[in-house]
């Protein structure tokens, strides 16, 4: 599926958007190539899907996703943005961590440079209230990432964040000393672990009579 989109730059004369048929994730980053650890992620908000992930950080950001109150959906390994720019033969190609669709209390806690924890974690929440949600697409990044020093890399990024605002999308990079150390890890952990657990009414009736004897 495809979703055509333009940007106004000198470099970029064209752009689109590459999204899985199915609607999960455009790619398995688990591959028998990797030498770093992968795995899989089940994710409430993400429909039940296992989702691919590459790093703990990632893992953590997912978490961060499940439990905040303003985020209601989101999934790893989105889409493929193909980037065509002036003089080259073939599209810059990128694949973003995480795209989520979220309350926009959360983008303007990212357009006021708040770390990503503490905005998706504010308590008491205040959400808009307007029912509007923002398409927010991250790129997770840990210390000693050596992408950063390739000049290519970095001006596909820059593109890409052009791209993106053109779309009205609001595009965030996530970096785990400054946006996922400021929580609490091991509390978060306890509640995500949790969102797929069902407590039926008698579960609830049950636990009433415990706490009454319990007081008396």
């Amino acid at each position: 599926m495809h979703h055509p989109a333009s940007c106004a730059t000198a470099r970029v004369i064209s752009a689109r958007i590459v999204r899985s048929t199915d609607g999960g994730p455009i790619r398995n980053i688990i591959t028998g190539r990797h030498k770093k650890p992968t795995g899989r992620y089940p994710a409430f908000k993400a429909s039940g899907r296992a989702m691919p992930e590459e790093s703990p950080a990632e893992v953590s950001v997912m978490q961060i996703c499940e439990v905040s109150p303003y985020v209601q959906s989101f999934l790893a390994q989105p889409h493929r943005l193909e980037i065509v720019v002036w003089g080259r033969s073939r599209p810059l190609v990128y694949f973003p961590d995480l795209e989520m669709q979220a309350d926009a209390r959360l983008a303007a806690l990212l357009d006021e440079h708040r770390p990503f924890g503490l905005a998706a974690l504010e308590w008491p929440p205040r959400a808009t209230g307007s029912g509007h949600l923002h398409t927010i697409v991250a790129e997770v990044k840990r210390p000693g990432d050596n992408r950063l020093a390739d000049p290519e890399y970095r001006l596909k990024l820059r593109l890409a964040r052009e791209v993106y605002q053109s779309l009205g999308f609001h595009f965030a990079i996530i970096e785990e000393g400054r946006d996922i150390t400021c929580v609490d890890g091991r509390t978060l952990r306890l509640i995500a672990y949790h969102t797929f657990v069902k407590v039926d009414i008698l579960s609830r009736s049950s636990r009433w009579r415990t706490r009454r004897r319990w007081i008396s």
